[in-house]
């Protein structure tokens, strides 16, 4: 047996030191990876930006091709409305819209006054003729060919449709909100459509006999539908004699347009009333829905800015690491000199060093065969962080990018939505199928017809249609519908059956008290009526204000104003907005002063022509005198009897009696005192004491950023700008010529006192006068103790109230005060009055009323200023007055019951075929045919989109319907038949057949299934490489892969391989995409230590690769010559088309 040899005996501090060793050497070859990471990853940073921007060069080719052939076919089109005389308006210029809606108004009562009843005509002895070409006038013909009422109102409804739609889409793709004006012309075409349909359920149930089919002895009907617009259909019992109990037989209304059936409960009476039901496919509710639309999230970056993003917060990651560690080994260090000044005092007041007994016993503790204690593990030291320390921060950065994408999708969420339980979320849901709207009217009265042989009837005028509510409370009471549902709509499971809920009718407004509620509904007219009083404009909301791009503009001196600036554009849009009223240019003071002293000058002028005229009189009245005495003084000439002239008028005479030469007078008739009177109105000079409006105005002007060369020289406080308003209204300026410039140097600082100027302006509203009584006995009225402080008296007053903003009794006032007539009717009342209070009891009851006067203005007005507009949605699409529903799926049938008659929609979940089990893209046929097919199997549907250069086409095909169809059955349509789609229309198309397989920026909220932390992808890196992805549509097949759901946000997994014509298809190979770089992998699973997730390692295939950004690199790279040669023929715009296809359906994310 050999002897076990002795492992050498290690003492407890070589031991530690080896550790310590052990430990620095990993530190040592953990920073050399680290420097070779990072040294790897500055090298693929400055490679990194040419290849993107290599690969951008090549989008901006598409982009102009996509832009050059959208121009084409815009000016084309544009050209084809011009000849045929149909240009669609400018869906954001209301003034067009509205001369729109005025044509259409006018076209239709030019249609309606032109469409004479045909009744008139009639002729039940027509057919009585041996004449073969006279025709049949019978009321049976007749009604055959004049049957069709819609085709007066549908025309002008299907234009008003097309234009609401392009007002929706227009502000769908623009990044500002509409337009308060176009939001309100949209509503008056909509309120247009809604009047055009009241007029023709006017026109018909006005006429039963005439316009209605009879059913029975007793019942008429109305049929009307137009294709993918509108159906109508209206009942009546015919204008006849009716039984008691007639209206309890009529269980049952079929209303066969709209595929429904309606139960009527026994509560529900329809004797003298009018069933309409209506059908309408555009939807003019949904977007009303607060939830309807979401908050405007800021576009996708390009992927090469969000890579300089990403880099420089990598970097600020990294400082941030050095300088915790830093500030650790900071903290240590003065950690251990602290200590080691303990030991040194704790040792100086022992009294020296220690004398050696420890060891000695140690020694003697060994000899007797006790084992020393195990040295301790070293404690963790904090390394010592230089210059060249590197840290590894990939984690940290991935954490904190991961929590920054989820805080931006907050304002998206569910929770930054307003909803409520019964209420229907339209981001999860969408309204399928048109709308429809079941309601009741009281029966129109029916024309008397004098005589059958008599052309005129007595026709009511002055009618209306009034709506006849109805609402359940009882379950017997409850409406049953049977709604076949619309067949050209795919239904993936039961819809949800909603009603729209107007806020007057919802919780929130009936739990207002019942003045709130009176206020609300009769908002519009005190509006209206506030609208024809003067200085009674609505006040304008900060939130309505439309929001404009600012206009940034250097600051200049305003003595040089450079050459390039347009000086124009900058007085007329934004100085002579900014321009206070009280102030004026001084082009506009010289012509007033110019017009003020030619009154002077006139005025003088004729004044001294009256007295030369009366000293004239004066002589003639002496000569009279003297010559009829023949005593006295000589007589006066007859030469002095004449009419004055200038010589005698001395219209220029001066202080010293001298007239200036070369100063004439032009004799000026009423007629040029009257035009420079009107001239003078237009300066109005003097302050007004009256209210020039009611609320202050809102700052409309256009903005305007002045990039300042000097900060401190617009940098003005409050007092400085008093000084320059001072200075400017000071004598000495108004007289100085260039006082303009003297004033402001610089353009902002002319800016920013105007600004200060417009600030100073607040409407001024006049005390109220004390109300004089002139009732006998009341004590005279208070005067102010201070006489200076009281306001001068003016010769009239008016009293004026928020109400009456004109005065009591709303009559107009001139400056001239109350006509006479006016007056001593006044004075007629007041004496009336006085003598009607001669008795006590007249005095009490006047007194009485007085005070009674005296109040109610005080709490109308108080009421007024309380009551205010609560901002509220329209409506809302709610569940709750649905009680039950069922679906029967194989015969499409939808039952509910419901307590009331109104507007119902069927809501189906967006997003059930969302996540995609699979698609697939590759090119269709061989490569001449320049097709690209993209497949997406989704969990209850087969979708195939055809991508040509000149747009899209579209294959559905369900997946129950695949299996159970027979062998013979034809294939499935491919639509359009003609022509092809473009993006905005293939979705479209696709949302109207309740198919939504293009995400949205929410979706990720609604989808289930998902494996969290791994969708969506990084934005960025997905929309840049689906991009790539369709610049391969003809030389590659790819596909979805299994890995990619499991893999992180910043990584995606696609199947790739190169399809060469006249060879086999090769096998797939995985590339994987990155925000930092692309490349062939094979992927591995791990094992987690739970075994609940799933962990992916990714082996490069082959291992050594060049390095790309992107798949355009990767791709281009591996390409054999015959894909090279059919990649330079790819059209541009079939590579745009597929690439703007793949970002909607957003393959990498959902799949």
């Amino acid at each position: 047996m050999p002897k076990k040899t002795k492992s050498p005996k290690i003492s407890p501090e070589e031991l530690l030191e080896s550790l310590r060793q052990a430990e620095a050497e990993r530190s040592a070859e953990e920073q050399e990876r680290y420097r070779a990471k990072v040294a790897l990853e500055q090298k693929e940073y400055n490679q990194r930006r040419m290849l993107l921007m290599e690969t951008v060069k090549f989008f901006r080719r598409l982009e102009k091709a996509a832009y050059d052939h959208g121009r084409q076919l815009a000016d084309r089109k544009e050209w084809t409305d011009f000849l045929s005389c149909r240009t669609s308006p400018n869906p954001a210029s209301p003034p067009e819209l509205r001369e729109c809606l005025f044509r259409w108004v006018f076209q239709q009562e030019a249609l309606e006054k032109s469409s004479v009843s045909w009744t008139l005509a009639a002729d039940e002895r027509s057919p009585l003729t041996q004449d073969p070409g006279r025709k049949r006038k019978t009321r049976k013909d007749l009604r055959e060919t004049f049957r069709n009422m819609g085709e007066i109102y549908l025309p002008t409804i299907c234009e008003a449709l097309s234009v609401l739609e392009s007002i929706q889409a227009n502000a769908g793709e623009g990044q500002l909100r509409m337009a308060e004006e176009v939001a309100l012309v949209r509503d008056e075409v909509r309120k247009f459509i809604s009047d055009s349909l009241d007029r023709m359920t006017f026109r018909i149930g006005s006429n039963i006999t005439r316009d209605m089919e009879t059913l029975d002895p007793v019942m008429s009907d109305f049929h009307f539908y137009a294709d993918n617009v509108l159906a109508m259909y209206l009942w009546s019992f015919r204008p006849v004699p009716l039984a008691p109990d007639y209206n309890l037989l009529m269980k049952v209304i079929n209303i066969a347009p709209l595929n429904l059936v309606l139960h009527r409960p026994s509560t529900l009476d329809l004797k003298d009333c009018l069933i309409r039901g209506l059908w309408q496919e555009f939807d003019h509710f949904s977007n009303m829905d607060p939830t309807h639309t979401v908050a405007r999230r800021d576009p996708v970056p390009e992927l090469l800015v969000a890579q300089e993003t990403e880099w420089n917060e990598r970097q600020e990651v990294r400082r941030n690491r050095l300088t915790a560690l830093r500030k650790l080994r900071e903290d240590y260090e003065n950690e251990q000199r602290r200590k080691q000044a303990e030991a040194e005092a704790l040792e100086a007041q022992k009294g020296g060093p220690s004398t050696g007994k420890d060891t000695t016993k140690a020694k003697q503790a060994v000899k007797r065969g006790k084992a020393p204690k195990q040295p301790s593990v070293p404690e963790s030291v904090p390394a010592v962080i230089t210059d060249e320390t590197e840290v590894d921060i990939d984690v940290e950065f991935e954490r904190q990018e991961n929590d920054r994408f989820w805080d931006s999708l907050g304002s998206v969420s569910p929770k930054s939505l307003p909803l409520r339980p019964g209420y229907i979320n339209l981001r999860e849901y969408a309204i399928v199928g048109g709308v429809f709207k079941l309601a009741r009217f009281d029966k129109l009265p029916q024309p008397v017809e004098l005589r059958p042989d008599f052309i005129y009837t007595n026709v009511p005028v002055g009618l209306k249609l009034t709506e006849k509510g109805y609402r359940a409370f009882e379950s017997e009471e409850l409406i049953k519908i049977e709604l076949q549902l619309p067949a050209h709509c795919h239904w993936w499971e039961a819809p949800t059956v909603c009603c729209w809920e107007p806020w007057e009718e919802g919780e929130q407004f009936i739990q207002l008290p019942s003045e709130v509620q009176q206020f609300h509904l009769k908002y519009d007219e005190i509006e209206a009526r506030k609208a024809t009083l003067l200085f009674a404009a609505p006040e304008h909301r900060q939130s309505r204000v439309l929001e404009l791009k600012p206009k940034t503009v250097q600051d200049f001196s305003l003595v040089d104003v450079p050459v390039e600036l347009r000086l124009h554009y900058l007085i007329r849009d934004h100085l002579l907005p900014r321009v206070p009223e009280g102030y004026r240019f001084r082009a506009e003071l010289k012509r007033l002063f110019t017009i003020l002293t030619e009154r002077a000058e006139r005025r003088k002028a004729r004044d001294r022509e009256q007295m030369a005229r009366n000293g004239m009189l004066q002589k003639y009245d002496q000569f009279l005198t003297k010559s009829h005495h023949h005593h006295g003084g000589p007589s006066v000439a007859l030469s002095e009897m004449r009419l004055p002239i200038d010589s005698d008028i001395d219209i220029g005479e001066d202080d010293n009696g001298t007239r200036p030469s070369g100063v004439s007078v032009v004799e000026v008739g009423p007629e040029g005192l009257q035009e420079m009177d009107e001239k003078l109105q237009q300066f109005s000079l003097a302050p007004s004491d009256g209210p020039r409006y009611l609320h202050a105005p809102v700052p409309l002007c256009p903005h305007l950023i002045v990039g300042c060369y000097d900060s401190a020289e617009t940098a003005f406080v409050e007092q400085e700008m008093e000084a320059l308003v001072q200075r400017m209204e000071s004598p000495n300026a108004m007289l100085a010529n260039d006082s303009n410039e003297q004033l402001c140097r610089m353009f902002s600082t002319f800016l920013t006192l105007l600004q200060y100027l417009r600030e100073k302006e607040v409407p001024h509203f006049p005390p109220l006068p004390a109300v004089e009584d002139e009732t006998a006995g009341h004590p005279p009225p208070t005067r102010p103790s201070d006489p200076g402080k009281q306001r001068k008296r003016r010769q009239f007053e008016i009293r004026t109230t928020k109400k009456y903003p004109l005065g009591l009794g709303e009559r107009t006032r001139t400056l001239s005060g109350m006509s006479e007539a006016a007056v001593s009717l006044e004075e007629k009342k007041k004496r009336k009055r006085k003598k009607s209070l001669s008795s006590a009891r007249a005095q009490q009851e006047h007194l009485e009323a007085s005070q009674a006067v005296k109040k109610a203005p005080e709490t109308e007005l108080s009421s007024e200023e309380t009551l205010a507009l609560i901002e509220h949605e329209p409506g809302r699409w709610s569940t709750m007055p649905i009680r039950s529903q069922s679906y029967d799926p194989e015969q499409r049938l939808l039952t509910f019951y419901t307590d009331r008659l109104g507007v119902y929609g069927l809501a189906a979940r967006k997003y059930s075929n969302i996540p995609f089990l699979h698609w697939d893209i590759r090119r269709h046929g061989r490569i001449a045919n320049l097709t690209t097919v993209i497949t997406i199997s989704a969990k209850a549907l087969r979708i195939v989109f055809y991508v040509t250069s000149h747009g899209y086409r579209v294959e559905l095909q369900e997946h129950g319907a695949r299996q159970s169809k027979e062998t013979d059955e034809a294939p499935p349509t491919v639509l359009p038949t003609e022509g092809a789609f473009t993006l905005e229309e293939l979705e479209k198309y696709l949302h109207r057949i309740n198919v939504h397989v293009f995400p949205q920026v929410d979706t990720c909220f609604y989808v289930p299934g998902m494996e969290s932390g791994s969708w969506p992808k990084h934005p960025s890196m997905e929309t840049h490489n689906l991009r790539c992805l369709g610049v391969f549509c003809l030389t590659h097949n790819f596909q979805s892969c299994l890995w990619n759901r499991y893999a992180n946000r910043r990584t995606s997994l696609v199947l790739c391989r190169e399809l060469i014509e006249g060879r086999n298809e090769p096998e797939f190979v995985t590339v994987m995409i990155t925000p930092l770089k692309s490349q062939h992998v094979e992927v591995e699973e791990l094992c987690s230590d739970t075994l609940e997730d799933i962990l992916l390692a990714f082996h490069p295939r082959p291992e050594v690769q060049s390095y790309n950004a992107d798949c355009y690199g990767l791709l281009k790279d591996g390409l054999e010559e015959p894909s090279r040669k059919v990649l330079a023929k790819t059209p541009a715009l079939l590579q745009w088309n597929v690439g703007q296809l793949l970002q909607k359906l957003r393959l990498l994310s959902y799949s």
